[in-house]
């Protein structure tokens, strides 16, 4: 058996290292450097039983062998270590994925280069676009200029990347709601990553959106007939007084609808919820521009008359108002007729009574 230098078994080591470096990235980097210690120590005891001829012709040649047998066996585990490992990550990544692109919101994962890594199927559908642009490995500009191009986005590209890559490094979460060109509320957060670069999170927020300014609405105004209620009344009386100019005039009517119980006791309630309504339609019918109607609750309204430039001018809406709840109604089949009782208070130059 021919002997091998210092050189050639160096060499051949290191090449079989760099093999199993190369083909075994999917381990953990603590098995791969066990493995390769190993080997390492290996080799290199039979490069120095060469290198310096202490063994026999028999015992090289046994120590070649035992040695050679080591490093296949090593190199056969980490193999099936690494298919495994490689396996598993594989399945990882494909449930990974289906999670990914199965969840609500629209996700966006950019690297420290604020290039794309993780784009999923949600955050394309949302706003129409290619997936040959919206793909990992495109920019962020590249992306939200494609969203541009295809009517999703109406700002300055640049200075919205801008922002968003600012508030990223200061490591700032960043919210807001903006409004799509077809009419969605859509919700971006955009949270850093301690690792470098940041996750964005794209929602559609339409319904609670609008679920929200419900609630905001029926917070001011009568759910039955849409006036503004009481306490919406009055903040715009003092949103009022305080705008009253010197020498200018301010009315406040109360209207109470005659007999509005006896309509309950003997229709039901059902025909007073549509009287009441009807009466909410023609109050508003003699507002002027600036006027407001409320309901105050059960068969109680007021109104706010504004930019009164003589005293008749109130008169006049009472005679208007009288006029109008004095038509009859038609309630569910039913043909009724009603009144009203009406109370006037006016501030300006001129005075104020009840």
């Amino acid at each position: 058996m021919s002997k091998l230098g210092p050189d050639s078994g160096r060499g051949l080591l290191r090449d079989v290292v760099d093999w199993i470096k190369s083909e075994s990235n999917e381990t953990t980097a603590a098995e791969n450097s066990r493995a390769i210690r190993r080997l390492t120590f290996c080799g290199m005891l039979l490069i120095a039983a060469i290198s310096i001829g202490i063994a026999t012709a028999a015992g090289v040649t046994v120590l070649c062998v035992l040695v050679v047998a080591f490093i296949l066996t090593s190199i056969v585990r980490l193999l099936l270590k690494q298919q495994l490992s490689h396996r598993k990550l594989v399945v990882e990544r494909r449930e990974l994925s289906v999670a990914v692109n199965n969840i609500p919101q629209g996700l966006v994962l950019y690297d420290n280069s604020a290039r794309v890594t993780v784009c999923n199927q949600r955050y394309i559908e949302m706003f129409g676009l290619s997936p040959e642009v919206a793909k990992p490995g495109c920019t962020m500009h590249e992306l939200i200029s494609h969203r541009k191009d295809t009517g999703s986005f109406s700002g300055d590209v640049g200075e919205f990347c801008a922002s968003i890559k600012r508030n990223v490094a200061l490591g700032k979460v960043t919210h807001q709601i903006v409004d799509a060109a077809d009419g969605r509320a859509i919700q971006i957060i955009n949270q850093p990553l301690e690792a470098g670069g940041w996750v964005a999170t794209i929602e559609d927020v339409t319904e609670r959106k609008r679920s929200d300014e419900k609630i905001a609405h029926l917070a001011h105004y009568d759910a039955l007939t849409d006036l503004p209620n009481r306490v919406l009344f009055r903040e715009q009386l003092e949103h009022a007084l305080k705008k009253v100019r010197r020498g200018a005039q301010l009315a406040v009517l109360y209207i109470d609808i005659d007999e509005f119980k006896s309509v309950n006791d003997a229709l039901g309630h059902s025909i007073g919820d549509e009287l009441l309504k009807a009466v909410a339609g023609r109050l508003r019918g003699c507002l002027g521009e600036a006027d407001v109607a409320a309901r105050l609750g059960g068969d109680e309204f007021a109104i706010i008359q504004t930019a009164i430039e003589r005293s008749s001018d109130a008169t006049h809406l009472v005679e208007r108002i009288y006029q109008a709840i004095r038509q009859p109604y038609e309630c569910a089949g039913h043909l009724i007729t009603t009144d009203a009782s009406i109370g006037i208070q006016r501030k300006g130059r001129i005075w104020i009574n009840c």
